[in-house]
């Protein structure tokens, strides 16, 4: 029995002995084994998410659609709607020293070419609430020698208002909109607020040459002097997407529409009277376009293009019909009607629909439209249009601070040569000529 018992506590003592070597052997295997091999065994997108606070996107690359980028992306994708945007009452304190603002915020002060000086142009950005997407719009397309008109929604929340003020008071050539109400979507709102920048923007003594209305949700996809090249080929002739009246969407122009409650309906007892002058074709066209500077001072001293203006406010959606209509009447300056082709090659903007036949939403569909993802990052750099709506910072800040990264690269290494598809623009503008009205 004595034999027995020393017998096992030898063998407790030599697996007590061999399980300490053991225990070292993983300690020291552990601590010199190569990083990389013990990162293998983690999933790559654990490993780049454990990472990605610390680590940037290169957004050529996630444009390129490279999955690590992609993996990357996601993760800080994640992050970011936890944490949010920018609240605006940090723009209230930034611009308290707007030179301070200026300089961090990285606007450019110092004069720009020689060409673009020569060629200035005017921006209407119309917007509702997001302070930081609005200034990044506006930092986007700043130049000193341009002029900009700023609408803010009546509705907007108080410290909206102050917010972009605020920001808006560190620049001499950009200024509030002098009206002041509500936008109520698909009403005349719109066309209101676009007149009235038009307006205060031909009376700032700059004669800029081509008047853009933008809207907060969008950003370029251009540098500005991209658009000046672009624009001088146009030659004065407007950029106005237009095409026939759809027979699905007559409602809009044959029912007389009202708004209550601050939202717009359809009075089905009340049709609208046609528009009185029978040689105004009434087309349906886009919010948002690329007008000369004469078409606007022409327009706002017509006596019928104004007739058609004040008979469009209890239409629906008046925006994507008056401009259209507009630029399709006899004598309007840098005006065209449409044919066949002409609508499917407009420079303006690139938006994606649902239903897009040749290409599919990687973000999020709201009425119809999609707000762009970073995996539409490809979509939008194959694109020639001058910009792209719709982004949300709120949504998804990657696809927005990728191509913003994007086109800064370009506006300090600027190679306009190359970076616009050149062929595709002219092929555009020719079809403009072949339908381009008298002026």
């Amino acid at each position: 029995m004595l034999f027995l018992r020393r017998l096992t506590k030898k063998r407790i003592c030599f697996i007590a002995f061999i399980g300490f070597a053991v225990f070292c052997v993983e300690i020291l295997i552990y601590k010199w084994a190569p990083s990389d091999d013990l990162n293998s065994l983690i999933p790559l997108e654990v490993r780049l998410c454990e990472k990605s606070e610390s680590a940037s996107l290169d957004c050529r690359l996630l444009a390129q659609q490279d999955a690590k980028q992609l993996a990357r992306a996601k993760c800080i994708f994640q992050e970011r709607k936890q944490s949010g945007p920018v609240p605006d009452s940090h723009y209230i304190h930034s611009t308290r020293h707007c030179d301070t603002f200026i300089r961090e915020r990285g606007y450019l002060m110092n004069p720009a070419s020689v060409e673009e000086r020569n060629f200035p142009l005017a921006f209407s950005i119309r917007m509702h609430d997001n302070v930081a997407q609005a200034e990044h719009l506006l930092r986007a397309i700043y130049r000193p020698h341009n002029v900009y008109c700023i609408h803010i929604d009546r509705a907007s929340a108080p410290i909206v208002q102050t917010a972009m003020r605020s920001i808006i008071s560190c620049f001499p050539n950009v200024f509030v909109s002098s009206l002041y109400e509500d936008f109520v979507y698909r009403s005349y709102s719109p066309v209101k607020a676009d007149l009235q920048c038009m307006r205060q923007l031909l009376s700032t003594g700059v004669v800029w040459r081509y008047y853009l209305n933008l809207v907060g949700t969008e950003f370029p996809l251009r540098t500005n002097l991209e658009l000046v090249r672009v624009l001088k080929r146009l030659n004065g002739t407007n950029d106005i997407e237009m095409e026939e009246f759809p027979d699905y969407l007559r409602f809009r122009i044959t029912y007389h529409h009202f708004i209550f409650w601050h939202d717009l309906y359809r009075n089905l007892f009340w049709w609208k009277r046609p528009f009185p002058y029978s040689n105004v074709t009434i087309y349906k066209g886009s919010s948002y376009n690329m007008f000369s500077r004469e078409f606007i001072v022409w327009l706002l001293g017509n006596h019928i293009a104004m007739e058609l203006i004040d008979w469009s406010r209890d239409t629906h959606s008046p925006d994507e019909t008056v401009w259209a209509t507009l630029n399709g009447m006899a004598g309007a300056p840098g005006g065209y009607v449409v044919n066949s082709t002409a609508s499917q090659m407009y420079l303006s903007r690139a938006v994606l629909w649902r239903g897009d036949v040749n290409s599919t939403c990687q973000g999020a569909l709201i009425h119809n439209i999609c707000i762009f993802g970073y995996r539409d990052l490809k979509w939008l750099m194959a694109r020639q249009e001058m910009f792209a709506n719709k982004f949300s910072i709120s949504y998804d800040p990657i696809a927005y601070e990728c191509l913003e990264q994007l086109l800064w690269q370009r506006v300090h290494n600027p190679d306009p040569e190359h970076s616009v598809d050149w062929e595709y623009v002219q092929k555009s503008i020719d079809k403009r000529k072949r339908t381009r009205l008298p002026g």
